[in-house]
């Protein structure tokens, strides 16, 4: 590989995640969502869990938000089809995949309870800033619920915590709710 995966996380968390120029914000942000996805483990150190919380946040950098949003969503997706090849095969799993497989559904219930208030808040329209266009609003808000989806669907939260705050959703902007 040219670049060791330990050393990409630091430049993205280090350097480019707080660069000016949005294109590199945000190309930081999949870069981290991509070794999230492949590693989910790494949301267990404290610069990164701190890095996405902070990119969740609602007064934060819409572009990181929305990276964030989908890294968590393809990370569940990605779950949920290994899951369902090992089912379908109706294979046995060895020590090695039981093992791998318990530690990333371990790690899809850690992001849904660490991060799920930030996901929730996300859906919800952030107050208009200067700089930030509605479009860039809709997006975040529009991921946020078919993250949301996807957690509700993978059972890794209570109906009853989420069900109002969709139904809620529904009722505003037809972008958003079609998501």
């Amino acid at each position: 590989p040219l670049v060791k995966q330990g050393r990409l996380l630091r430049l993205c968390l280090d350097h480019l995640s707080d660069d000016s120029d949005e294109r590199l914000r945000r190309c930081a942000f999949q870069c981290l969502g991509g070794l999230m996805v492949r590693n989910p483990v790494i949301l267990l150190q404290k610069d990164v869990s701190r890095t996405v919380r902070v990119a969740l946040e609602a007064d934060s950098d819409p572009v990181a938000q929305l990276a964030v949003l989908q890294a968590f969503r393809l990370f569940l997706e990605d779950e949920d089809r290994r899951i369902s090849a090992t089912v379908s095969q109706n294979r046995p799993k060895n020590g090695k995949e039981a093992v791998a497989t318990d530690r990333v559904s371990s790690m899809s219930t850690a992001l849904a309870n660490d991060f799920l208030g930030l996901i929730l808040d996300a859906m919800f329209p952030m107050a208009p800033r200067p700089g930030i266009s509605e479009k860039q609003r809709d997006r975040v808000r529009a991921e946020a619920v078919a993250l949301v989806a996807v957690v509700l669907r993978r059972g890794l939260t209570a109906p009853q915590r989420v069900a109002p705050l969709l139904l809620a959703v529904t009722g505003q902007d037809d972008a958003v709710a079609a998501a």
